[in-house]
């Protein structure tokens, strides 16, 4: 750094001893707000957040769910504001206080803030069907847009930086080391927003698992890698790999618990059937004006629990699908959701071959499987018990997938050396995680629940899903 100003001098969002600071809770983390942090959050862009919920539809599983993105990205802003300090403080590794400055800091600062501000009701659900996803429609897309038609002169101006080095913050457009260096602090296997959800969402939610992550010992042993082969990015050194455990049991218990729970998967499995069902081409335009205007959309208000942002979402999709589609919207309106009469579990001897599959599996194997499995659940009910759900289907299949964390590594004086190499734990919980906890599970509909229990055992279960598997081959 050219001028002999302390850090805090030049970037005082960084000093963690400023008169205006807030605390939002999630293991002590507290915001700076300068004044040119309040202007950025009284925005028009930034409060919209404010009234979209972190969690969408969770909270209907777990009450307490009902914090909005607008909390998250104050948390995930704090968070890069320690991650930073930690950096350059490092007694590790001067070289990141060497290679950057404050107009670095402050790009990853801003877009830590914003990061979420395109964040549409339910993106996340939604961004998980394939349909929506080939439609160009994306939260992180958005946030860049509005950044830059909307947020530009305010951050120019007040913070004396180009928007261009935000954006690459948020964007894989550059592939320079040093932005991939400051893009993994907002994104990356153990990056800033990793860290905050996974506290506040357990906290909210009346978890205990975000108090396992060690953030004071990672914060001591984070350092960077660059070079040498190995991809640019935030790492640990060799004392701070539990603590990078930590995070990643983190990440596998609130999966397992919430984010994957068997009731969250139906919602997820019965919007996934309602997108799949539009009969218009989506026009990413036109979503955004609808996200811009959410608040012109009429509701019934019996609707609640449910936000009325994320009913809103769901009115939008409900006008461009089928009826089959409007139904299962309505369902989702009315809480009417799926139940689970079978799973299909990776780590069950009976299941875990057709697990394996499923997971190599496309969209449309497990479209003409589900309807494959309908069929031979019909033949297997009594007549009496086949009570009509049309247009809804009687049974839906849930797959769980995710892009897998990238590979993390942890520096010693001689080398970088893959954490996935040494420690079972990031292998299994980060790298291998569809495959750990990923539990393909089978739905119906309510009306059919009590007798597909009553006539259908297990047994019945693995022969007609076999007889479902044996006819269709993975497409390779």
């Amino acid at each position: 750094m050219a001028s002999n100003a302390s850090l805090e001098a030049l970037v005082p969002e960084l000093n963690p001893l400023h008169p205006k600071v807030i605390n939002l809770g999630a293991a002590e983390t507290y915001a700076v707000i300068t004044p040119r942090v309040k202007r950025l959050l009284e925005t028009p862009e930034v409060r919209r957040i404010g009234n979209i919920r972190q969690l969408g539809l969770i909270n209907l599983v777990y009450p307490g769910a009902t914090h909005s993105r607008l909390e998250h990205a104050l948390g995930t802003y704090a968070q890069a504001c320690e991650y930073i300090r930690a950096l350059y403080y490092s007694r590790n590794d001067p070289m990141f206080r060497s290679i950057f400055g404050p107009a670095e800091f402050k790009a990853v600062l801003i877009a830590a803030l914003l990061h979420d501000v395109g964040y549409y009701p339910l993106a996340h659900d939604l961004e998980d069907c394939k349909l929506w996803k080939r439609s160009g429609i994306g939260h992180e897309s958005y946030s860049v847009r509005i950044i830059r038609s909307k947020l530009a002169s305010m951050i120019e101006k007040d913070w004396d930086i180009s928007v261009d080095g935000v954006v690459d913050v948020l964007s894989n457009v550059s592939q320079t080391f040093r932005a991939k260096i400051l893009r993994s602090i907002i994104s990356g296997p153990i990056d800033a927003d990793k860290l905050d959800y996974l506290l506040r969402d357990s906290m909210h939610l009346g978890l205990a698992y975000g108090n396992v992550i060690d953030k004071r010992w990672l914060l001591r042993n984070l350092t960077i890698v660059y070079g040498n082969n190995v991809p640019s990015g935030l790492a640990v050194t060799d004392k701070g790999r539990v603590s990078a455990e930590s995070i990643a049991f983190a990440r596998y218990a609130m999966f397992t618990v919430a984010y994957w729970h068997h009731t969250v998967r139906a919602i997820k499995a019965m919007l996934g059937y309602a997108v799949g069902k539009i009969s218009v081409k989506l026009d990413p335009d036109k979503h955004f004006d609808f996200f811009e205007n959410m608040e012109s959309v009429q509701l019934d208000t019996s609707c609640d629990p449910i936000a009325s942002t994320d009913a809103r979402q769901l009115v939008w999709i409900r006008d461009k699908v089928d009826e089959s589609g409007k139904a299962m919207i309505d369902s989702l309106l009315e809480r009417d959701l799926y139940k689970r009469v079978f799973v299909i579990d990776p780590s069950t001897e009976e299941t875990k071959s057709w697990h394996r599959r499923f997971q190599k599996a496309d969209n449309e194997f497990v479209e003409n499987f589900r309807q494959r499995l309908e069929e031979h659940v019909k033949r297997v009910l009594p007549s009496q018990d086949l009570k009509a759900s049309d247009p809804l289907p009687m049974v839906l299949v849930d797959v769980p997938k995710m892009e897998e964390v990238e590979e993390l590594y942890y520096a010693t004086e001689k080398r970088e050396n893959l954490l996935s190499q040494s420690s079972i734990v990031w292998k299994e919980l980060a790298v291998g995680f569809s495959q750990s906890i990923g539990k393909v599970r089978i739905f119906t509909h309510p009306t059919f629940e009590k007798a597909i229990k009553k006539s259908i055992s297990r047994e019945k279960w693995i022969s007609l899903i076999g007889s479902s598997m044996e006819k269709q081959p993975i497409r390779q």
